[in-house]
Parts: structure tokens; C-alpha cells; sequence
């Protein structure tokens, strides 16, 4: 399992999940604390993870609240 803070593009999480395979490590969960994104079911196809969020969030006029 790899745990991250926040995920919005999904950039930072393929590079690292690549890395890791890379490395010989078996990566199949992906625990996010904030999602900012609603791509989600996209990127767990692509890398062929289960991605888990705490809180999913939007970011409205310069805030963040939680996305209901």
C-alpha cells in the first residue's frame, strides 16, 4: 500500500507508483487523504490499483470543501 496527501491530476501518483514497480514492489492500494480529482476510476484502470480516499474535495471559491 502506498499512502499520498492529496491527489488532483494523478501526476505524482503514476510516477511514484512506477518507481516503485520499478523497484520490484507490489503496489495493488493507494490510500489518498484529500482527492481534489474526479478521475479516479481512470486512474486506478491505468495503474491497476484500488485507489481509497479519506476525504474527497472541491476546491470552491478559494476554499476547500468537502464534496458531497
Amino acid at each position: 500500500m502506498f499512502v499520498d496527501d492529496v491527489i488532483s491530476t494523478g501526476g505524482t501518483l503514476t510516477s511514484i507508483v512506477k518507481a516503485l514497480r520499478s523497484l520490484g514492489a507490489e503496489v495493488v492500494d493507494v490510500l489518498i487523504v484529500f482527492e481534489k480529482t474526479r478521475e479516479r476510476a481512470r486512474m486506478e484502470a491505468e495503474l491497476g490499483v484500488a485507489i481509497k480516499t479519506l476525504l474527497p474535495v472541491d476546491v470552491v471559491d478559494g476554499k476547500v470543501v468537502e464534496r458531497t
